[in-house]
C-alpha cells in the first residue's frame, strides 16, 4: 500500500535557506488546514544539486482516506502541487536552464565580411 504522494520539482540552486523554509511552512499550513485529505508532517527535503545550479527538491505528504480512488488522489495531487508552484510564484524561487555557449562554423569575423540573406524574390 502506497497512500504517500512523491512530488519532484527543481529550483535555481542559489536559493535561500530561508526561503526554503518559507516555502515549507506554507506546504505545512496547506497540509495542516485540509487534514481531511493529507496527514501531517508534509516532508520537503533536497534531493540533488546538479551542474550547480539546479538544485532538485521532494516533497513527501500523505494522503489520509480514500487514495486508493484515482479520481480522488489525483485531484488532491493536482491541488497541492498548484499550492507549491504558488508559494514558488509568491517568493520568486525559478529555474532556468544555465545560458550555453555558441559557436558558429565560418562565422563572419566582421561585420563587413556579412552579406545579405536571399531574399524570396531569389528563391
Amino acid at each position: 500500500e502506497n497512500n504517500c504522494e512523491e512530488l519532484r520539482f527543481d529550483v535555481d540552486s542559489r536559493i535561500s535557506e530561508d526561503t526554503l523554509r518559507t516555502v515549507e511552512t506554507g506546504i505545512h499550513a496547506f497540509v495542516n488546514a485540509n487534514q481531511a485529505d493529507w496527514a501531517p508532517p508534509a516532508i520537503l527535503a533536497i534531493d540533488a544539486i546538479a551542474d550547480s545550479n539546479k538544485m532538485t527538491l521532494v516533497l513527501y505528504v500523505s494522503h489520509r482516506d480514500n487514495w486508493q480512488d484515482g479520481v480522488l488522489r489525483w485531484g488532491r495531487r493536482n491541488r497541492i502541487t498548484m499550492v507549491v508552484k504558488t508559494l514558488l510564484e509568491q517568493n520568486n524561487v525559478g529555474y532556468t536552464l544555465p545560458l550555453q555557449p555558441i559557436q558558429f562554423l565560418n562565422a563572419p569575423t566582421s561585420l563587413s565580411d556579412v552579406t545579405a540573406a536571399p531574399s524570396l524574390d531569389d528563391l
